[in-house]
């Protein structure tokens, strides 16, 4: 009778309370809408990975990021605010002696106090602090591989960070890439050429690939990052699984920003001649590493994953390379009203901060499902708090972003497009400035 007792008793556990989900949010880097084989003519046969994840479940058309720039897009993310609110209202250099203020409570700091504390883990790109207390691993990651902001950024002298190996470590900013002021052909408007940048894949430059708090190597060997981002991916997917723990993985991608390095298998692989879309199949190949992953450990079934980029494309940069489509969003009628601007990165056009938007948990969202409705990566935290069980920090702080948990399971709300969001707001993000708010939708 006591065995029978002990067994109805687990049994009734299990039934009325189910393990939560494990969350991924893949981030790619100055990634457009128009970089997405499913969401655009162009690309198709280059992102057959992610197209995949978006044929399992939920493709937003009008999906936005809290910015158009690096720093407050990966802050509105980990936040669910803007910047306003949180006073990360441009990009961080490598000689930053700050970060994401302390009082701001990240994504990971939030499923660590849920009723089930999740491990965390990133791999990629930080952007948001280098000096001791606003690491990854000082933000509520218990992991970290990857370089503290983007690939064309070189090193910093910061003596609370172990093992920098700069030629000339007295030296604050290693010398940045070269402009040669003659323009060349390129995929631009006419009233959008540029002049060809030169150098940016300077061995001297000295990026620094972290472990945690420590550096690995300097300057970072960019053929082999993604390699290295994979094989981080696949042993904290393991180990996670292996645990039994909800995990919460963020993975920022380095590619698709400049310079579009490869390793040799990729060299060409595309076909096009065409070092982004090569760049662009790296990054796929590495999300298909991380897919296949969830599947071998037989945790596929109970992960959430969602999918979007920081922000648009370059307008232009580095030897005149393509660097990404804004897809439909073109901001034409700027240039024949003869009102000027782009739809790139860094402005408020849609271009900028209208991205590739997926989620997908496999027998909850419903597959293949595409939405208008107007949603947003300041919605992650709110959606990740609601299906994790986990509070909202307190205090009395204003939300950006609203949970997504009840449309994403409605077939019906999201072939209709219900819009989550009646109104979002877009900051002025161009690398400087304050930030104000200057679009609204």
């Amino acid at each position: 009778m006591m065995v029978l007792l002990l067994t109805t008793s687990i049994v009734a556990a299990t039934t009325t309370t189910p393990a939560p989900p494990n969350f991924v949010i893949i981030f790619g880097d100055d990634w457009g809408y128009g970089d997405l084989g499913a969401n655009w003519p162009g690309t198709e046969g280059l992102t057959p990975n992610i197209d995949a994840i978006a044929a399992e479940g939920v493709r937003f058309t009008d999906f936005h990021v809290a910015s158009s720039v690096c720093t407050p897009s990966r802050a509105g993310l980990l936040t669910g605010r803007l910047g306003l609110r949180t006073g990360v209202v441009r990009n961080f250099g490598p000689e930053s002696i700050g970060g994401l203020p302390l009082n701001e409570t990240t994504l990971a700091e939030m499923l660590k106090t849920a009723p089930t504390p999740y491990r965390t883990g990133m791999v990629g790109k930080w952007h948001l602090g280098t000096y001791d207390g606003f690491t990854p691993v000082d933000r509520g990651f218990d992991s970290y591989v990857g370089v503290p902001y983007s690939i064309d950024m070189g090193c910093a002298a910061q003596p609370t960070i172990t093992a920098w190996i700069c030629a000339n470590d007295t030296a604050m900013l290693c010398p940045a890439c070269p402009f040669d002021p003659n323009p060349i052909p390129s995929h631009f408007p006419p009233d959008q050429s540029c002049g060809r940048l030169s150098g940016c894949a300077d061995a001297n430059l000295g990026l620094p690939i972290w472990v945690n708090k420590t550096i690995v190597q300097q300057p970072a060997n960019l053929d082999t990052l993604s390699a290295r981002y994979g094989d981080e991916i696949e042993r904290f997917i393991e180990t996670s699984a292996q645990s039994g723990d909800p995990f919460f993985l963020y993975f920022a991608a380095s590619h698709v920003h400049v310079p579009q390095n490869t390793a040799p298998a990729f060299v060409n692989k595309s076909g096009r001649s065409s070092p982004f879309a090569d760049a662009l199949m790296e990054f796929d190949d590495t999300v298909g590493r991380l897919t296949t992953a969830l599947k071998q450990h037989g945790v596929d079934d109970n992960t959430v994953i969602f999918v979007t980029g920081d922000n648009g494309p370059w307008g232009c940069k580095c030897s005149g390379k393509l660097t990404g489509s804004y897809g439909p969003f073109e901001g034409a009628w700027q240039r024949t009203t003869g009102g000027g601007g782009s739809s790139w990165k860094t402005t408020l056009w849609e271009g900028g901060h209208r991205v590739v938007g997926l989620a997908r948990w496999i027998g909850h969202f419903p597959a293949a499902s595409v939405s208008g409705a107007l949603t947003s990566s300041l919605d992650y935290m709110p959606t990740m708090a609601e299906l994790a069980g986990a509070s909202l920090p307190g205090g009395g702080r204003v939300w950006d972003g609203i949970s997504l948990a009840t449309l994403l399971v409605d077939a019906g709300a999201l072939a209709r497009n219900d819009s989550a969001h009646a109104t979002l707001y877009h900051p002025l993000s161009g690398a400087g400035g304050a930030g104000p708010l200057n679009a609204m939708r």
